[in-house]
């Protein structure tokens, strides 16, 4: 079994075949840019030192919490000259998946502003529930039982205000044989600071699979729809030229296998230097390396600008 290396660690020269082996970089943002928006040392730095070495920097994340411009925003706080375009999270497949289906009916959405806000201004008629209280009885909840019969699609994301009431909605439109199950992710947590992480979509996805026996379609990583986006977003014809950076094994270094890049894992979020050394995920998503944190790429990425 190969053994993953510490970047840090390996032999000037190793870090420079590394260094000049890619063109491309992916980077995941919680756990690796930031946690909670809050900057992780010398992340910007390194991001700017990369570009300097005439690498191309894009950013992949799951987080669907905040709003495309929101995220935009505090980009560039950091890492300066960050576009739009560079950006990739679920709401944009999400919707580029649905385009191309010619999808034309009502969705149920569990999920926040930012999703429900880009479905809507892509056309698409979107049914949400407010947080509300219900009596404590079985006809409360069977009083809301009014569906739509044009909603052709439920899209499960990131719901600070899920509660039984939608779970219950989207299990009776999930029972439609023609409705479609789209979740942005499945990731089980998600990095967010000294109180986290969160709970992830995982738990309440995996429920309403097993409920209706319907198939999601994941739109985020690690799925195949996220990696078809980004290959087609970024013109991307030469995968092992391209170097995707994450803090977790199961979503960042996943995508990094099934997208065929190369891939760096970064201790700085969910993943810990214990998991790297009891592995016990499939072989294919190992890492050539590891390391700290960008702050510790960053000052590799230093030499080789100075040699």
């Amino acid at each position: 079994m190969s053994v993953i290396k510490n970047l840090a660690e390996v032999s000037a020269n190793d870090q420079r075949l590394f260094i000049n082996s890619f063109d491309i970089v992916l980077s995941d943002l919680d756990g690796v840019i930031w946690l909670n928006f809050e900057p992780m040392p010398r992340a910007g730095d390194c991001v700017k030192n990369l570009r300097k070495l005439n690498k191309t920097v894009h950013f992949v994340s799951n987080n669907g919490l905040a709003s495309p411009e929101t995220i935009l925003t505090e980009l560039n706080k950091e890492c300066t000259n960050v576009a739009a375009d560079d950006l990739v999270v679920p709401s944009a497949t999400t919707v580029n998946y649905l385009k191309k289906l010619n999808f034309n009916k009502k969705i149920y959405a569990i999920c926040m502003h930012p999703m429900g806000d880009q479905l809507i201004k892509n056309g698409y008629k979107v049914l949400r529930d407010p947080p509300i209280t219900l009596e404590e009885n079985v006809n409360a909840v069977l009083a809301h039982n009014e569906e739509d019969s044009e909603v052709g699609a439920v899209i499960m994301d990131n719901d600070v205000n899920l509660n039984y009431l939608k779970l219950q909605k989207a299990f009776w439109y999930l029972r439609k044989p023609d409705c479609l199950f789209l979740v942005t992710h499945r990731d089980k947590v998600a990095p967010f600071g000294a109180k986290g992480p969160l709970i992830g979509n995982y738990h309440f996805t995996e429920t309403l699979k097993e409920l209706t026996g319907k198939n999601y379609v994941e739109m985020g990583k690690p799925s195949q729809t996220c990696v078809d986006f980004i290959k087609e977003k970024f013109n991307i014809s030469n995968p092992k030229r391209v170097l995707f950076i994450g803090d977790s094994i199961q979503s960042d270094m996943q995508i990094g296998t099934l997208g065929g890049f190369q891939k760096l894992l970064v201790l700085s979020g969910t993943d810990t230097i214990e998991e790297v050394m009891d592995w016990k995920y499939p072989q294919e998503y190992k890492p050539q390396y590891y390391i700290q944190d960008l702050k510790a790429f960053n000052e590799i990425i230093i030499k080789s600008l100075l040699n």
